[in-house]
């Protein structure tokens, strides 16, 4: 499960024997086909979509994926999964719907095909499931549009000694509107919402925004993330991007350092373009390797400024014969010099 996000929790159910559990909260039941022996059966409902390298055949995963544990480790049994598929914007046809699972949240997705039953008046589909519990997800049988195309989400200190937030975003379709979180931490898990929310203008056009953090008290690095919230419910989140808050000098313009280092990706998943940012200590020379889920070397920068400052160089999702690649996880791989940095990147078509 992807413990970053908001969920929606149902309680522990015993359960022994055949029964069937509904979880009214997030909208799965269990209907064990054989003995069981999985106490504390629960499920998990995350709206946001949950990324992955794809299985062959799946076009795009939806905003949408459940857990479902037990505290017990054999003896689980056989069952059909039953979920309500209502509001997926990729699903046009419910018996196409196809169940992927994964072990834990680096690991990649397994096909588990269509459903054996559905309700296209309930929008439940039901698969029927014989190696134990995890992680699930919906691939959709067409692509999806992101709510959001972000360039650019950076923080920086001010003159009065407060961290303001930009970011830009290229367009917009069906959003709310956008939350600032913050943490003293680099563990999204941890941090706080610290704004109201900042209405989207959904617009074709690129639209700046910004926020102030003004109640910092305490000096140290800070770490920030921006949610942007969708009028379905489902949410994505980007960053992070950190400043170093000091209390002395109110009265300059602080300094902000720059380390070398791989800072972030926007936007994230992405289709076709992203864009990586970097900062450089010192002058150096500067190599990124993208490789696919695979651990093929599929594009090849080496382009990139290489001067003191910060810096970002794009990628257009094609591989180094210029071909476009395909849906999927992809590692970004960063050498400064002797240093080397790593982030991951969903292309999303």
């Amino acid at each position: 499960m992807l413990s970053d996000t908001p969920a929606q929790n149902d309680l522990p159910i015993p359960a022994t024997g055949t029964p069937t559990i509904t979880f009214p909260n997030t909208g799965a039941t269990v209907a064990f086909t054989t003995s069981t022996a999985a106490t504390n059966l629960t499920a998990i409902r995350v709206n946001t979509n949950p990324g992955g390298a794809l299985p062959n055949g799946i076009l795009s995963l939806a905003n949408r994926h459940w857990t479902i544990n037990s505290t017990a480790t054999s003896g689980l049994g056989e069952y059909d999964l039953t979920l309500n598929l209502t509001g997926l914007a990729n699903i046009t046809d419910i018996s196409l719907a196809r169940l992927v699972k994964r072990e834990h949240v680096l690991a990649a997705w397994t096909d588990l095909g269509t459903p054996t039953t559905f309700d296209s008046g309930l929008h439940t589909a039901t698969w029927h499931i014989t190696n134990g519990f995890s992680d699930f997800g919906i691939g959709g049988d067409m692509e999806t549009t992101l709510p959001v195309e972000l360039s650019l989400f950076t923080a920086i200190l001010t003159a009065q000694n407060k961290v303001k937030l930009s970011w830009v975003s290229q367009s917009e379709t069906g959003l709310s509107g956008y939350y600032v979180y913050r943490s003293i931490s680099n563990q999204l898990s941890t941090a706080q919402m610290i704004s109201p929310l900042i209405q989207g203008t959904n617009s074709s056009e690129q639209h700046t925004y910004q926020f102030t953090d003004s109640e910092l008290f305490e000096e140290g690095i800070y770490y920030y993330w921006l949610q942007s919230y969708n009028m379905d419910g489902s949410s994505e989140y980007y960053g992070y991007v950190l400043v170093n808050y000091s209390l002395t000098n109110n009265n300059d313009i602080p300094e902000i350092p720059i380390v070398t280092g791989l800072n972030c990706i926007f936007p994230n998943p992405f289709n076709p373009v992203t864009f990586i940012a970097y900062s450089l200590k010192e002058s150096s020379s500067v190599t990124f390797n993208i490789y696919n889920s695979r651990g093929q070397l599929v594009r090849k920068i080496d382009n990139a400024p290489t001067e003191e400052g910060l810096h970002r160089v794009q990628w257009d999702g094609r591989d180094n014969a210029g071909k476009s690649c395909s849906s999927g996880l992809y590692v970004i791989r960063m050498l400064a010099g002797k240093q080397t940095f790593i982030h991951k990147a969903i292309l999303m078509k």
